[in-house]
């Protein structure tokens, strides 16, 4: 897992075993939107269950 961060926002992403990042690097990273898991701030609930 890295975690990134978008627009102001931690995103926490899964990659393959093989990838290498420093802390402080820049990294583009890609979802595939029916992979994605969207949860609300509130209530931690998954969006779109």
């Amino acid at each position: 897992m890295i975690t990134v961060r978008v627009n102001g926002e931690l995103v926490s992403v899964k990659a393959s075993k093989e990838y290498r990042a420093q802390i402080g690097d820049m990294v583009r990273i890609s979802v595939p939107s029916e992979i994605c898991h969207l949860f609300d701030t509130q209530t931690g609930a998954r969006i779109g269950d």
